[in-house]
């Protein structure tokens, strides 16, 4: 018989899986700036998804703060390819998912304004381990830990400069796409 878990667990924030909501865009991206954080799975495809660039964006527009779980996965999350991409989204999106450019253009995304706000923002947010293989005991302490990182979470607007300049700089910075 399996045993259950016994200890009370702390109040758990407000969580809305955008990947299951089946609302308009509208709807989705307000369920989206009413949640308390939003988690990422990292997984090698993550930041090609559009869907997933979309909501992360919405997040950093409306602080909300952003929590990457890392899950070992078959294909994991490489985070220096994840720099390449993000920091040239603009060039390196459509060639790692033909039309995901398009979706983001239809929501008014500006792919370089978007390469400039994630690259920035990506490297400030603090991943939490979360391994389903592992024990009971072991689930529950990751669980416990997504939810003490929700609680604690801070948005990553912060991370991008208050300076009107901060794009331009960047973008003269980051040098040519890697191919």
């Amino acid at each position: 018989m399996p045993h259950a878990f016994r200890a009370p667990l702390p109040p758990v924030p407000k969580l809305n899986d955008c990947s299951t909501i089946t609302l308009d865009a509208s709807s989705r991206h307000e369920s989206l700036r009413d949640s308390e954080a939003l988690l990422l799975f990292l997984s090698a495809s993550l930041l090609t998804r559009p869907w997933a660039l979309l909501e992360m964006l919405i997040a950093i527009a409306s602080d909300v703060p952003i929590i990457a779980i890392n899950a070992p996965l078959s294909r994991s999350y490489d985070h220096e390819d994840a720099m390449v991409l993000l920091t040239h989204l603009d060039t390196e999106l459509e060639l790692r998912n033909p039309g995901a450019s398009k979706l983001l253009l239809d929501h008014g995304v500006d792919l370089c304004d978007a390469a400039f706000r994630l690259s920035t923002v990506m490297p400030s947010i603090i991943s939490v381990d979360f391994n389903p293989s592992q024990s009971r005991s072991n689930i529950l302490a990751s669980v416990l830990a997504v939810v003490d990182q929700i609680n604690i979470a801070q948005p990553q607007s912060a991370a991008i400069p208050y300076d009107p300049d901060a794009q331009a700089k960047w973008l003269a910075a980051r040098g040519p796409p890697p191919f």
